[in-house]
């Protein structure tokens, strides 16, 4: 037997139809009704006529497509297109058939003010009654009562997500302006209860009233970016024991009307949230067309950047990734994370490799024969190396050149080489040892006819192995003290994932535009330096403890061979903006010939070999001017190598 099943979703589109059409009739009747005191049969044709030209234009304008619950403006302006044009065309062909003289003319006016009242009303008002019924359910169900800071969009839209969510987590008691504009009036029915001055006073009285605060969300980047601002917020937070949050970036961003009823979740707040800039967005494309099918390396591969790197190369669907670091530990992580994500037809590869050792680099890379080549392996913890210089010399400096010879000989298409902030004006050996490297790929870059070398220096990496944030977080979980060198140590700082998305960036730009910029360094855009003070103060009050009070901080003095402030360009190089936000080039005022570079970076070799610190030292010094020794360093050359080699010697070498 035959059995008519109609969909549900059809049969609420009918349902809806079926309204508009009996709204516009209705319409049509009353606006000749109130005039007349009557409807006579006379006027049957016009009302047939009218429907039927709203059903057709309606359903043009697509007026039934629009979901009720989520009636917006869009949904108004829809109808207001629909009745304007319907009154248009049924006023126009009433005046050719009778010249208006089968109703008053001005029920035509009334006619279109009806539909557009019926019409809308009936949304309005399902909406509404959807939303009462959404927040008693909400007040039903176990929820966090939250304190927006911030009388914002931002906070506007969680409000909206929050309202549109039957059985929401979030409860919102308020908000806190933190312009001092708009105290007293309310956002979707939240009411801004007072200003930033007035936090702990409006925490006290919600407390007095059984309306407990669970957590604060910062819902403006104005509060993460403004120094006492946060200061203020957070250690009256902490003094109430309530969680500190803020609304994800994505939260920050409009959202459409459609994804109204979702909520986006508020995060705990990230050192890299606090940074005195905004990041910044690029479009892929240019990148994704440079990776996609081509062979990659990266050195390094384990390391902080290195592991970034291949997370998001991996995203760009190259024919072929293949890592490479000394480390098994680390190797085996990156390789293992990354063989659990989704890489679709790429052949991942691991192998274990010292840039130092030549022939095997060399080796390899003739093996894959790599299109492009990401060089970030290197020994970059700066008292290391200042204790261990020889080794520094030998990682950033002779394998950098084992690494680029190698991408000349398998005919790369380009090395990319990650440098530092401390390669400008070195007063250590990591930063003089990078500051070889750019110029040994700037010589190369320049003599080079097949293979292009991109150097992208950038400043400290937020949360990178060795850096003073994990550190810090140690420090902190073992209850202090906090150890800090100078209270007026200046850095400048970039979250991993932004300073490798402009790595990536720098590439395309120099590989896929055309554009040849042969011997220029690219230099990421930090923003403004950071005091590392000031990141231990913060760290310490996002862990919901007092600096000084709670935790101490203990001023330690500068290690060897480490500057008060960084700097990210040389005097007499000229930096220049690239059309991609956060990047630009710094052009040498003269290069080094080829020959003399090669020359000192064997004299180094030679030196390692022989464990000659001071000969590989004096040898950097005459491709790296500007580099001068710290003390320290000259006295424990001279003590190693005094016990070896007559004392004159080593002094005259020793400068």
């Amino acid at each position: 037997m035959f059995k008519l099943r109609i969909d549900r979703a059809d049969f609420i589109r009918a349902a809806v139809v079926l309204h508009d059409l009996l709204a516009a009739a209705t319409a049509f009747v009353l606006s000749v009704y109130v005039p007349l005191g009557t409807f006579s049969p006379d006027h049957l044709n016009g009302l047939v006529g009218y429907v039927t030209l709203f059903g057709v234009t309606a359903a043009f304008v697509g007026l039934n497509r629009g979901i009720w619950r989520y009636a917006s403006l869009a949904d108004l302006q829809a109808i207001l297109i629909t009745t304007t044009a319907t009154a248009a065309a049924f006023a126009v062909t009433v005046f050719l058939l009778n010249r208006l003289n089968a109703m008053p003319r001005s029920s035509l006016v009334l006619c279109w003010l009806l539909t557009i009242i019926l019409l809308s009303g009936s949304r309005i008002a399902y909406r509404s009654y959807r939303t009462l019924r959404r927040s008693g359910a909400t007040q039903s169900a176990k929820a966090r009562n939250v304190l927006l800071i911030g009388a914002t969009e931002s906070a506007e839209q969680f409000i909206k997500g929050v309202n549109s969510r039957n059985g929401s987590p979030y409860s919102i008691v308020g908000i806190v302006d933190d312009r001092n504009r708009r105290v007293g009036q309310t956002i979707r029915g939240v009411r801004v209860v007072g200003n930033l001055d007035q936090l702990s006073a409006v925490l006290v009285r919600m407390a007095n009233s059984d309306l407990n605060v669970d957590a604060i969300v910062l819902t403006t980047d104005r509060v993460c970016h403004g120094k006492a601002t946060f200061e203020h917020i957070s250690s009256v937070a902490n003094a109430h024991e309530i969680e500190l949050l803020r609304l994800p970036d994505a939260a920050l961003t409009l959202q459409s009307d459609a994804g109204a009823n979702t909520i986006p979740e508020p995060k705990p707040i990230k050192l890299g949230d606090l940074l005195p800039r905004r990041p910044v967005s690029h479009d892929a494309t240019p990148v994704k067309n440079l990776i996609d099918g081509s062979r990659i390396i990266v050195t390094g591969a384990g390391g902080s950047i290195g592991a970034e790197l291949c997370r998001q190369l991996i995203s760009f669907k190259p024919q072929q990734l293949v890592l490479l670091d000394a480390s098994e530990h680390l190797l085996y992580s990156i390789q293992d994370e990354l063989s659990r994500s989704e890489t679709g037809d790429t052949q991942l590869m691991a192998r274990l490799c010292n840039i130092r050792d030549r022939a095997q680099i060399m080796a390899l890379f003739k093996k894959l024969k790599p299109d492009l080549v990401f060089h970030a392996a290197a020994l970059k913890h700066v008292p290391l190396v200042e204790a261990q210089p020889l080794e520094g010399l030998l990682t950033n400096a002779v394998g950098t050149r084992n690494v680029a010879d190698a991408s000349v000989e398998a005919g790369a298409r380009a090395m990319v080489m990650i440098s530092t902030d401390k390669a400008v004006n070195p007063t250590n050996v990591m930063g003089a040892s990078k500051r070889l490297a750019e110029t040994y790929c700037q010589s190369l870059d320049c003599d080079s006819r097949k293979t292009r070398f991109i150097s992208v220096r950038f400043g400290n990496v937020m949360g990178s192995a060795g850096s003073v944030v994990p550190l810090f977080k140690k420090q902190i979980a073992a209850g202090g003290p906090v150890t800090v060198t100078h209270p007026e140590i200046e850095r400048y700082f970039m979250t991993i994932p932004e300073a490798t998305e402009l790595i990536l960036q720098a590439a395309a730009r120099n590989l896929s535009t055309g554009q040849v910029e042969v011997g220029k360094i690219f230099v990421l855009d930090m923003g403004a330096p950071v005091k590392i003070l000031d990141i231990a103060r913060k760290m310490i009050r996002l862990s919901g403890r007092e600096p000084d009070a709670d935790i101490e901080i203990k001023f330690i003095g500068l290690r060897p061979g480490e500057k008060m402030f960084e700097e990210l360009f040389l005097a007499e190089e000229n930096l220049v903006a690239t059309e991609v936000q956060g990047l630009l080039t710094a052009s040498p005022a003269q290069n080094l010939p080829h020959a003399e570079i090669c020359k000192v970076i064997d004299d180094i070799e030679r030196c390692f070999k022989l464990n000659l610190t001071a000969q590989a030292i004096e040898s950097l010094r005459r491709v790296v001017p500007g580099y001068s020794m710290d003390e320290r360093l000259k006295l424990q050359i001279l003590a190693m190598e005094s016990q070896t080699q007559p004392s004159l010697t080593v002094v005259n070498s020793l400068g």
